[in-house]
């Protein structure tokens, strides 16, 4: 028995390998979790107003742009979806902001959304010579939401 207990000689490389392996994990795991990660973009935050209007006879939805950070509405990064509406499964068409002044929506600017041909669309100030329907009717409720994709 104590020729067991006094043959120690694999001992300290064994425990050695173990501990530098340790140290290699730990490493690395630090190393992944600093550099490895992407920092998720906030979403712009802004205070808009949505009441609704009418341009000459048409019922539309206004929206104001009340403050906070600039939104930037494009089709690849900005979804705007009413509920209640039937118009394209409640999603807003973009096809009417042409230049990049328009899609920019800062604060104190005004767009608008109407139905054109049974689509949602937005428009900046005026709306384009289409032929145009009611958004919504009297006593009719909408919940509208922007989303930043």
């Amino acid at each position: 028995m104590s020729r067991i207990i006094k043959n120690s000689k694999a001992v300290a490389p064994v425990v050695g390998t173990i501990v530098m392996i340790a140290v290699a994990v730990i490493f690395a795991s630090i190393a992944v979790s600093a550099f490895g990660l992407d920092t998720i973009k906030k979403a712009p935050q802004a205070d808009i107003r949505a009441v609704s209007d009418s341009i000459g006879t048409d019922s539309v939805i206004k929206m104001i742009h009340q403050g906070g950070e600039e939104l930037l509405l494009s089709e690849s990064r900005t979804k705007i979806l009413i509920s209640g509406t039937s118009g394209n499964n409640g999603e807003v068409s973009f096809t009417n902001l042409n230049t990049e002044d328009d899609r920019r929506f800062i604060t104190g600017d005004s767009i608008y959304l109407y139905m054109s041909g049974g689509n949602i669309c937005i428009a900046n100030n005026t709306l384009p010579n289409a032929d145009h329907t009611d958004i919504a009717g009297s006593g009719d409720t909408l919940q509208l939401r922007i989303l930043d994709v």
